[in-house]
């Protein structure tokens, strides 16, 4: 379910107008899914894996969480950025999709060195 949402929203970030009709907006925003995509990708395989003496530092979802909840977790998380941002004026939604990027390259890469 979460991959297929994830694929969703990525081919949707890459066509038409959705993240706003400025090319900064459209590239933010298929930039931030992407990040979320890996960051997701990340947590899930830790999940199925045990944990094996790690742990998620996330409080939202707990220290060990099921394969299920980060799938739940990330599907909330990527619906609730597509759908908020696009509230935002137009204009200001790079600052937005740069906020979501920058925070997701520093889990991804905290993920990478554990």
């Amino acid at each position: 379910m979460l991959k297929l949402m994830l694929i969703v929203a990525l081919i949707a970030g890459c066509s038409g107008t959705w993240g706003g009709t400025k090319h900064v907006n459209r590239v933010g925003a298929t930039l931030a899914i992407a990040t979320l995509a890996v960051d997701a990708y990340q947590t899930d395989t830790a999940a199925r894996a045990g944990w094996k003496g790690e742990h998620e530092v996330n409080v939202i979802m707990g220290q060990d969480p099921s394969p299920l909840a980060v799938d739940l977790y990330f599907t909330a998380v990527t619906a609730s950025v597509v759908g908020l941002i696009q509230i935002i004026p137009e204009r200001y939604r790079w600052i937005a999709y740069g906020l979501v990027i920058t925070s997701q390259i520093v889990v991804i890469a905290s993920n990478a060195t554990r």
